[in-house]
């Protein structure tokens, strides 16, 4: 996982500012290869949304072409 907590917005998104809605930004560390990926982690969906993982458990792998995954930031432990 990327150390680096920032927010991270969804390529896949109406570029314009002002047509963004709180689904297309995510606060949270960008997932690498090698991680496993958790219930509540999001993936950037074509629909211009982050989605939860629908595949918890699964150890991510390196892909090209394939969607951002974010670890969300919860927050204060």
């Amino acid at each position: 996982m990327n150390p680096e907590l920032k927010f991270h917005a969804n390529r896949n998104a109406n570029n314009s500012p002002f047509m963004r809605s709180i689904g297309d930004v995510v606060l949270g560390n960008q997932l690498e290869t090698g991680d496993v990926l958790e219930p509540t982690d999001v993936y950037e969906s074509t629909s211009g949304r982050w989605e939860l993982c629908p595949c918890p458990g699964l150890t991510l792998e390196a892909s090209l072409e394939g969607p951002i995954w974010v670890r969300p930031n919860r927050g204060p432990q």
